[in-house]
């Protein structure tokens, strides 16, 4: 008798986490399609779960965003734990920015080094800023100043 009982219980519990999971994926495409409404050239979506009930965390290409689980509201913000007063955006940002920097071919950079550096600065830069600009007029001068513990590299700035 039990062991009839906890074979029902097995297989109810795997036809309800089947539909869920169907559901979820419903949910997924659901709202993908209108992110690709919204944003038709979105090279990149990703959908994930966040800590909080009946909300998603949407990957739209380096962007964070939010959608409720009925697909019919999308939020742009920061989430905070208030308890921990941790960053959750900050967080999914975090990974996004470090698999950029993993990606990143350092012939495509301009590299300023002495042979026994301790340290490298990487400068994200942009021909039209004049702030740049200033700064690659300063570079000899900061290196010198560092002395010589400094590598710079200068990659362009790619603007979306």
């Amino acid at each position: 008798m039990i062991k009839g009982v906890v074979g029902i219980l097995v297989v109810w519990t795997s036809a309800v986490l089947a539909v869920n999971g169907q559901e979820h994926a419903e949910l997924e495409q659901t709202i993908e399609s209108r992110i690709r409404a919204l944003a038709p050239n979105a090279e990149t979506i990703a959908i994930s779960e966040t800590p909080i009930t009946g909300l998603l965390q949407v990957q739209v290409n380096s962007e964070i965003y939010y959608a409720s689980d009925d697909a019919r509201y999308l939020v742009s913000g920061r989430i905070i734990d208030m308890e921990t007063r941790v960053d959750i955006t900050d967080q999914a940002k975090s990974g996004i920015r470090r698999s950029f920097m993993q990606d990143l071919d350092p012939t495509e950079q301009i590299t300023f080094s002495p042979a026994d550096a301790e340290f490298e600065l990487l400068v994200f830069t942009d021909i039209d800023c004049g702030y740049c600009r200033k700064l690659h007029d300063q570079l000899e001068h900061i290196c010198l100043l560092q002395m010589r513990a400094l590598v710079v590299l200068l990659r362009n700035y790619l603007k979306d």
